[in-house]
């Protein structure tokens, strides 16, 4: 049986741990750290996915440029163009996106509703 996303985050589980596009840089990473994760899809105060951050994103975009990461907005780092995918794509289907993207997470969506994170790790673990 080929898995689907929906199977992944059946066995992972599907919490998601998101962070305000205001808030600083520190915060999520501090969240990033507590929870034991390496990316945190980005809302508006409405609830609305408006990109993702990562701690590449802390690598190359605060640290090597040294902005302050007490007063940077995660909005100031974070990716806008989301790549999402749905519960029946398969795990076969998002390796290739990340890996021709060059991305380590894939929001999931149903009806437009975040309702997970997956990462290459989850995926290659699935299969």
């Amino acid at each position: 049986m080929i898995a689907t996303v929906k199977d992944i985050l059946h066995k992972k589980g599907n919490e998601v741990v998101t962070v305000l596009q205001e808030d600083s840089v520190y915060e999520a990473l501090s969240l990033m750290k507590q929870k034991n994760i390496g990316a945190l899809p980005v809302t508006n105060r409405m609830g609305k996915v408006v990109g993702i951050v990562s701690y590449e994103d802390f690598v190359q975009k605060v640290n090597l440029d040294d902005k302050p990461g007490r007063s940077t907005p995660v909005s100031k780092i974070m990716t806008r163009d989301l790549i999402g995918k749905t519960l029946e794509k398969t795990a076969e289907e998002c390796i290739a996106v990340m890996l021709g993207e060059r991305i380590r997470h894939l929001p999931v969506f149903d009806e437009n509703k975040l309702v997970g994170l997956i990462s290459i790790g989850d995926t290659v673990k699935s299969i």
